[in-house]
This record gives C-alpha cells, structure tokens and sequence, in this order.
C-alpha cells in the first residue's frame, strides 16, 4: 500500500502551506492574545497525561 506524503512549503513572505496531491492548506495559528502561549499549553497536556498514566498503572 502507497501512501502519499505531504509538505511544509514556506512561500518567500513567510507564509507556511501544507501540500499534497493537488491540496494546499495555508498554516495558520489562532490563540487569543491574552491566552496561554504554546509551551504553557503543551506542558499543561503532559503533567495531565502523566498523572493519568499514573493513576492507570499504580
């Protein structure tokens, strides 16, 4: 079985786009200016996880 693989294009101005096939999707991120940043968020997920695998296998 084939699978296509897609890519990361970065156009000159910057901008990011996912392309496969004929399809391309422009990157783009959407967070309130006064919410969490991207680290905090991620962090956030692992501790929650972390603790859930914990209390699974204690």
């Amino acid at each position: 079985m084939h699978t296509k693989q897609g890519e990361t294009i970065t156009t000159p101005d910057g901008q990011q786009y996912f392309h496969i096939g004929n399809t391309r999707i422009k990157i783009t991120e959407h967070f309130a200016s006064n919410g969490k940043q991207v680290d905090a968020i991620l962090e956030e997920l692992i501790l929650s996880k972390s603790k859930d695998f914990i209390s699974k296998n204690a």
